[in-house]
């Protein structure tokens, strides 16, 4: 195992960054009111970057004590659809151009984002990035090396969706990461006698980044990335019946992603969230088999996201994982609240220390399908909204497990926001904005493929909130 500080360099230009966005007016004063009414612990604070367009749900970054959760952040804006900056040059309308530059602009503007909460793209611990095309990743990934040092990466996950909410949108990211001024640290893990990821022609990356109490596990996938291919055992014979591939698959990165906690002195017990990424979302049930193996009691929460492909093309499942570290007197803490128990092997949330890692929620009835109250009535289908009322629902199930963690629905920070019909965002962001008012969390909106977690629903949140 090899553990390395963040580079010195990088926070000192976060530090001057701070104060060229003092000079632009994003709001530094803000923080440190807020660090003072909270008595040095930060409290749940929006921040935009206030030369770009504002984020179609929520702020561009929301601050909670040492993290800062930036949302989704694409090349759009409410009035230009995609932003003038990505839409003339040379090359307009080859995806490989079009790519480099929506990648430019998004990270540019994720950079400013930061900033003004006072964090930076150096500081951050996790990077989700969606592709909708995938001709676009590998000028995503080339553009992205100017302004994301290899060795000192975020922990990472790379797929592909249906859309990003804009007509022509490439490329989108979101990011979790440290202040500048918090109390955790970051740091890089390398696991020697692992391969790393992607590999060939891209330079390996770490496996994990530690934060303060919580390791983040890049996304591991079963494959071998050296030999190009599928790693040993997780294929099933072609010329047979029998085997689940999906099973094999699960069942390997799980192991691998054990690898790397048990590198940081951590293990399965200690996991707090799972991102599971799924190319077919019928899969679940056989998932949920092997998951249930590895974590008997007390499992982690659990996101799910559909994804039409993973990187390696042969994978079906990608894992990532957050976890505590041993030795910072955090304990975690399962919730159960009075909204409908999951189908699956997973909790309403986990709290660790000041974060609650919420699992997602669809309006479901419990029994696989959606609530009465979120269908609209098929004899009168033009009275009424059903992703209104399925957001209405999801709200209430927040509430309620908020409460149960000893927080309070204005202190979700961060949310993904999946959608399998998009025309239905506007309702559900009417719903939403009016349940949160002005304390929006900073938010991901994307289209994906169902069926989702319940039949019938159509919309799928899951979060993370500041603890109360």
């Amino acid at each position: 195992m090899r553990l390395s500080p963040t580079l010195r360099a990088g926070a000192a230009g976060l530090c001057s960054g701070c104060a060229s966005a003092a000079a632009d007016g994003e709001r530094p004063t803000g923080i440190m009111r807020a660090l003072r009414k909270g008595e040095g612990r930060m409290k749940k604070t929006g921040f935009n970057a206030q030369e770009f367009a504002r984020n179609v749900l929520g702020p561009h970054a929301v601050r909670a004590g040492d993290f800062v959760f930036l949302g989704g952040q694409v090349p759009f804006d409410e009035t230009n659809g995609l932003v003038p900056e990505v839409t003339t040059g040379p090359g307009r309308g080859t995806t490989a151009i079009d790519a480099g530059r929506q990648t430019a602009y998004v990270l540019q503007r994720s950079e400013k984002a930061l900033r003004a909460a006072g964090s930076s793209l150096a500081l951050g611990v996790r990077i989700d990035q969606f592709v909708t095309d995938p001709l676009a990743a590998t000028p995503y990934l080339e553009t992205r090396s100017q302004f994301l040092e290899t060795a000192t990466r975020p922990a990472s996950t790379h797929i592909q969706i249906d859309s990003l909410l804009a007509p022509g949108a490439l490329v989108g990211i979101q990011l979790i990461a440290l202040a500048a001024d918090g109390r955790a640290k970051k740091g890089m893990l390398v696991v020697p006698d692992m391969t790393a990821s992607p590999g060939p022609p891209f330079k390996p990356a770490p496996h994990a980044v530690t934060a303060g109490p919580f390791i983040f596990v890049t996304g591991q996938v079963a494959h071998d990335f050296i030999g190009g291919g599928l790693e040993r055992g997780t294929a099933t014979n072609p010329e047979t019946w029998y085997g689940s591939a999906l099973k094999l698959q699960t069942e390997f990165t799980i192991k691998r992603c054990l690898q790397i906690l048990k590198a940081a002195g951590a293990g399965l017990a200690d996991v707090v969230r799972a991102d599971v990424y799924l190319t077919n979302m019928g899969d679940i049930y056989e998932f949920d088999q092997v998951w249930r193996r590895h974590f008997p009691t007390d499992p982690p929460a659990l996101s799910f996201m559909p994804t039409r492909r993973l990187a390696p093309k042969s994978c079906i499942i990608e894992i990532n994982m957050i976890a505590l570290l041993p030795g910072h007197g955090i304990q975690k803490q399962t919730i159960v609240a009075t909204a409908p128990k999951p189908q699956l092997h997973y909790p309403h949330a986990v709290r660790a220390g000041d974060l609650v890692f919420i699992s997602s929620l669809c309006a479901s009835d419990g029994d696989g399908g959606i609530v009465p109250g979120a269908r609209v009535n098929p004899a009168a289908p033009w009275f009424g909204s059903t992703a209104k009322r399925q957001t209405e629902h999801i709200v209430g199930q927040l509430e309620a497990i908020c409460r149960a963690a000893g927080t309070s629905l204005k202190n979700v920070a961060w949310t993904q926001n999946m959608f399998v019909r998009p025309e239905e965002f506007e309702p559900s962001r009417e719903a939403w904005s009016q349940a949160f008012g002005a304390d929006l969390p900073a938010s991901l909106v994307i289209g994906v493929e169902g069926p989702l977690l319940a039949g019938g629903c159509t919309l799928m949140v899951d979060a993370i909130a500041q603890g109360g």
